[in-house]
């Protein structure tokens, strides 16, 4: 196995400087329902059997983030989880 070869995307995470408006902006305008929340963030469910999910303690900047400061996380379906690991550590 060379690549990853992911099946789909089934969850995918973003760290958000306001949590409260993403939460109603998601919920109320894209339509995604609410599948759990707390206090420092929500978990959406996006349909298809994919999360999306937000926390609270991100930071916005005026400019351009580096990748290290990038804000998004996201998680694959694969086959076999070990082989995409080694794909990916290589």
């Amino acid at each position: 196995m060379s690549t990853l070869d992911p099946k789909g995307v089934v969850w995918v995470g973003l760290y958000a400087s306001n949590l409260a408006l993403l939460i109603d902006f998601y919920e109320n305008k894209v339509g995604f329902r609410v599948f759990e929340r707390d206090h420092d963030y929500c978990i959406f469910d996006a349909g298809a059997g994919s999360l999306f999910e937000i926390w609270g303690d991100g930071f916005g900047l005026a400019n351009h983030k580096t990748p290290r400061e990038q804000s998004v996380i996201v998680g694959f379906l694969v086959e076999q989880l070990d082989p995409a690991v080694s794909v990916l550590k290589a």
